[in-house]
C-alpha cells in the first residue's frame, strides 16, 4: 500500500476496516473492548502476569475485576514502543492471520516485562508505560525471533478471541464493564520523515 496511488490505498483501507477478519476499532467503545478482551487473554494465557498486573493497581472494592479495565493502552504500546522493522513484520502477518497476531504478540511482550520485573520491587502503575518501553525497547531487535515465540502459545485461535470479545460486547451493553474516558487522539501524532519511510529496495 506504501506504493500505491491514493485511490488504490483507500479501497485496501477500507477493506481492511470492512472485514470481520481484521476487526479492526472503529470507535472508544470498541478500543475498550479490545483492551478488556486482551485482558482476558492475559488472564486464560498468561495468568502470572495478569494476577502480576492486578497487584500494581489499587482499589476502592467497589469495582469488580470483572467490570474493570487495566491495560487499556497495551495495543498502542505495542506499535509505539517495537522497532519500525519488527512493527512491519508483525503488520505483515496480521494481513495474513488477522487480529490474533497483535493479541499474540502483546502476550509475549506482557510476559516479557513480567519476567524482567517480577523479582523487582513492585512499581506503581503509573509507571508501567515506562518500564514496558525500556523493557520492549531492547528486547525486540529481532522481529523473526518475536513472531516464532507468539505462534508457539497454544490455543491462541480467532474463534476463541472472537468469543472473549463478544462477551465483551454483551457485558458492555448490559453495563457490566466500566468504560475509562480515552484521550482523542491518533497512535502516532508526529511528523512522518521521509527517512522513516521504506524505499523501492526494502519492499
Amino acid at each position: 500500500m506504501h506504493f500505491m496511488d491514493k485511490e488504490d490505498c483507500f479501497a485496501c483501507i477500507d477493506s481492511i476496516f470492512s472485514s470481520r477478519k481484521y476487526n479492526v476499532d472503529k470507535s472508544a467503545t470498541d478500543y475498550c473492548i479490545t483492551a478488556k478482551t486482551f485482558q482476558d487473554a492475559l488472564k486464560k494465557w498468561k495468568k502470572p502476569v495478569y494476577t502480576w498486573l492486578k497487584s500494581l493497581l489499587t482499589t476502592d472494592g467497589k469495582i469488580t475485576w470483572k467490570k474493570r479495565i487495566f491495560c487499556i493502552d497495551w495495543l498502542q504500546w505495542v506499535f509505539k514502543y517495537l522497532d519500525f522493522w519488527t512493527v512491519i513484520h508483525v503488520i505483515d502477518n496480521f494481513l495474513l492471520d488477522g487480529d490474533k497476531v497483535f493479541y499474540r504478540i502483546g502476550l509475549i511482550l506482557f510476559e516479557q516485562v513480567y519476567n524482567v520485573q517480577k523479582n523487582k520491587e513492585k512499581p506503581n502503575i503509573d509507571e508501567f508505560e515506562t518500564i514496558f518501553g525500556e523493557v520492549i525497547s531492547k528486547w525486540s531487535k529481532q522481529s523473526s525471533h518475536l513472531i516464532n515465540k507468539s505462534l508457539k502459545i497454544p490455543g491462541v485461535s480467532r474463534r476463541i478471541i472472537s468469543e472473549l470479545r463478544q462477551k465483551n460486547v454483551i457485558l458492555e451493553e448490559s453495563g457490566m464493564i466500566i468504560l475509562p474516558n480515552i484521550e482523542q487522539e491518533t497512535f502516532y501524532s508526529g511528523l512522518v520523515e521521509g527517512s522513516d519511510l521504506l524505499s523501492q529496495a526494502q519492499v
